[in-house]
């Protein structure tokens, strides 16, 4: 018969065990004690038909990260150790419950430790109820065997994919393959192809190209007035149900994400541009804004400061300014201005005077006597030679900004967008001493304003929309590749520092510390693009947006052909001034309204 000490000593001489069984000041006679107490009693059979009595004794606590380790004896005598796994204590709190087309969410919490993880509830069968509805999703049999088009479905990380229509230039391009890679680390299934269309009229075109033929991309860049026309043809999917979708995605690295938008990312965007894509009447969303610009007035700096000259911060001082620089330089145009269009609507909403809107039957609703006073006082600008547009001259008036040669008619202010800083910029001159130099600085600003405590100003730039298609996996997949180019803070402050557009998420600055060195480093020659930036963001609670329909592209059109009609053209006939505007108006209200059918 072995003894209790002299079965401790063969454990202790077992090394395969790998583990420090006792410790060198162990009290052996009261580890034997207390085989009695801290110790559980199992039993067991043996092949020679005795019946093993083990008891076990904890030799080391399991912790969450590493294994325990015990002592299982028998008064036969016979010895083996066993390992106690480690592992978490876990509570599981559920985010989202599983219904039968999303997976579901659960959080993971140790009692013990710092770990946090995740797991996934696989998603449910469909159960139908009477009438043969699906409890989860409230579809019928027949709407879920046909897989209805247009359905927000959660990415399942199949081979997917998707085509993007953008229109940018090869520096942008560039950028966005670098990020692409990025997504892929995430989405290593979905394959993006991405196609520049020169401009936007040509976007535009290829789109409507895609519908005729059935070859419509994943993904484009949009305005308003576009998505208005594409929605015309049902092709265009509304994202709100992506947004609110609570579905589970597994990343390639191992770590899940909600398939929709938190909270805190809706919250993120700036919100003018966020909500610009509602601009339907049915309170929809139509596209999530990816970057933007708006217009700001550039100024001699060097000029204004040298003839005392003060920068306009309304209309009526800009009148006033232009009035002396053409004093001191009689052969110039002081100011120009880029867009008509832009022009006459900011002063609508400048004004607070009729411009659009979607009511049937009301859609053009400019043709009012404030509206006409304006354009007046702007047609005198032009006759007395203080002013110009890129319709009138046929080209930017930022050719006639940076112009430097004495004898050259120039303009000292233009106003142009935030993002064109860089052909707002002089050529810079090596001086006689090896310098870098230029010809003047250039002042960034906002636009006048008719009222500086209400001010308004209007804001362009992409946004992104995604099209309908039969295949929910590529919607889903087209979706995560939106929600990534517009949130990913990193991407946002690198597509803003190559394309000179703004960040659509606010205070991005104090977000991304590159970001904020970046609008440190402004002046008004070699980075006049962050200046122009910098006031782009200062500005953005002054921003509008006017609605979208069918016929507010054609209205934008039309309001700057008007400008240039009545700012250009002579009356005829003896007609006054204010005759020869009214009736312009009329006529142009009229065409407006014959070929859209109100």
């Amino acid at each position: 018969m072995k003894t209790w000490k002299s079965i401790f000593a063969v454990a202790l001489s077992v090394s395969t065990m790998g583990m420090t069984i006792l410790s060198s000041g162990c009290d052996m006679n009261a580890l034997i004690g207390g085989l009695t107490g801290n110790a559980s009693t199992s039993q067991d059979g043996s092949s020679e038909g005795h019946i093993h009595k083990w008891q076990e004794v904890i030799l080391e606590e399991a912790t969450c990260t590493t294994d325990g380790k015990t002592l299982m004896m028998c008064v036969c005598g016979e010895v083996k150790g066993e390992v106690i796994p480690a592992g978490h204590d876990l509570i599981r709190e559920v985010v989202s419950e599983a219904t039968c087309t999303q997976a579901g969410l659960v959080e993971l919490y140790c009692k013990n430790c710092e770990y946090r993880g995740t797991e996934i509830q696989e998603p449910r069968a469909h159960s139908y109820l009477e009438g043969e509805k699906c409890f989860w999703c409230g579809k019928s049999k027949s709407e879920i065997e046909s897989g209805q088009m247009g359905e927000a479905v959660a990415y399942d990380g199949c081979e997917v994919t998707i085509t993007f229509y953008h229109t940018m230039g090869k520096v942008l391009r560039d950028e966005l393959d670098i990020w692409i890679a990025e997504f892929n680390k995430l989405y290593p299934n979905i394959t993006i192809e991405h196609k520049s269309q020169g401009d936007y009229v040509g976007l535009r075109d290829s789109v409507l190209s895609g519908i005729a033929s059935n070859t419509l991309p994943n993904l484009a860049y949009c305005y308003a007035d576009h998505v208005a026309l594409y929605n015309d043809y049902d092709v265009v999917m509304t994202l709100d149900d992506y947004i609110a979708n609570v579905g589970i995605v597994e990343r390639g690295d191992g770590t899940f994400e909600l398939m929709g938008l938190t909270q805190e990312q809706s919250d993120s965007f700036v919100s003018v541009y966020y909500e610009e894509g509602r601009m339907c009447d049915d309170g929809k969303m139509y596209m999530l804004p990816l970057l933007k610009s708006t217009e700001v007035l550039y100024y001699n700096k060097t000029f204004f400061e040298e003839n005392n000259l003060t920068v306009p911060k309304t209309w009526d001082e800009m009148e006033t300014v232009m009035e002396q620089i053409k004093a001191i330089d009689p052969y110039s145009v002081p100011l120009g201005y880029d867009t008509e269009s832009n022009w006459f609507i900011t002063m609508c909403a400048q004004s607070g005077t009729p411009y659009t809107s979607t009511v049937e039957g009301e859609k053009f609703l400019f043709d009012v006597e404030e509206n006409h006073s304006f354009v007046q006082r702007f047609r005198n600008w032009y006759q007395n030679g203080w002013v110009t547009t890129e319709g009138l001259e046929g080209r930017y008036t930022s050719d006639l900004f940076v112009r430097t040669n004495p004898s050259s008619r120039k303009a000292y202010m233009t106003i142009a967008s935030s993002a064109g800083a860089y052909y707002n910029c002089p050529e810079p001159y090596t001086n006689a001493y090896g310098r870098v130099e230029y010809p003047f600085e250039v002042g960034v600003a906002q636009i006048p304003q008719i009222n500086v405590d209400n001010p308004k100003v209007t804001f362009q730039g992409p946004s992104l929309c995604m099209f309908k298609n039969a295949d929910s996996q590529e919607m889903a997949a087209t979706w995560l590749f939106m929600e990534f180019l517009t949130t990913t803070i990193e991407l946002q402050a690198q597509f803003s520092l190559f394309g000179g557009y703004a960040s659509v998420i606010k205070d991005l600055d104090e977000k991304c510390e590159q970001y904020a060195s970046m609008l440190d480093v402004t002046d008004g020659n070699q980075n006049l693009q962050m200046t122009a930036l910098k006031q782009c963001i200062a500005q953005e609670n002054a921003m509008f947006y006017s609605p979208a329909f069918i016929g507010s592209a054609g209205a934008r059109e039309a309001v700057g052909v008007l400008m240039q009609n009545c700012l250009r053209n002579t009356p005829k006939n003896g007609q006054s001034v204010a005759d020869f505007i009214k009736n312009e108006f009329k006529e142009n209200i009229a065409k407006l309204r014959k070929f859209y059918g109100e």
